[in-house]
This record gives structure tokens, sequence and C-alpha cells, in this order.
């Protein structure tokens, strides 16, 4: 049997999608430790605004726990960072 070191894999759940959470995408390579980027939707026409994002970076806190790190720059057009803990 193989010793895999194996990487947990976060989904949008339906809770997420409600508040805004729209497409996961992973930006490292396989193999090596997680990381995701996260976009959701955008309110309004000022993308400086934090919009959906501070309620979806409280509920991927509470949801993920200590397993991912959660990041985020704090305006709309930039992602939210999830990363492998």
């Amino acid at each position: 049997m193989k010793n895999r070191s194996r990487t947990a894999t976060p989904t949008i759940t339906p809770a997420l999608k409600r508040l805004g959470a729209r497409q996961l995408q992973r930006t490292s390579p396989r193999g090596d430790p997680g990381k995701w980027n996260l976009g959701f939707e955008i309110v309004g026409s000022d993308t400086d605004a934090p919009g959906k994002g501070p309620a979806l970076v409280a509920a991927l806190r509470a949801h993920f726990g200590a397993r991912f790190v959660i990041s985020w720059a704090g305006a709309q057009y930039n992602p939210i960072h999830i990363a492998a803990a």
C-alpha cells in the first residue's frame, strides 16, 4: 500500500453558494500542498467595495476551521485564497 500525503479538497456547499460563492479553482500543482482561489458574486459596479466577501470569509473560516487558511485582500475583484494548513 502506498503512503500518499493527501490534501483535502474544499468544496462549495449549498450554504456557501447562497452567500455568493461561484467558482473554486486549484492554483497549486497536484502533489503540492493545496491552494485554491474562490471567486464570488459581485454586488453593484464598485469592484473595490467588499460586497459579499466578508460574509463568505467568515463562513469559510467557520466551516473549515483549522484545516484551511483563509485570506482575502478585501475587494470584490480579489478572489478569496484558501490554502491547506
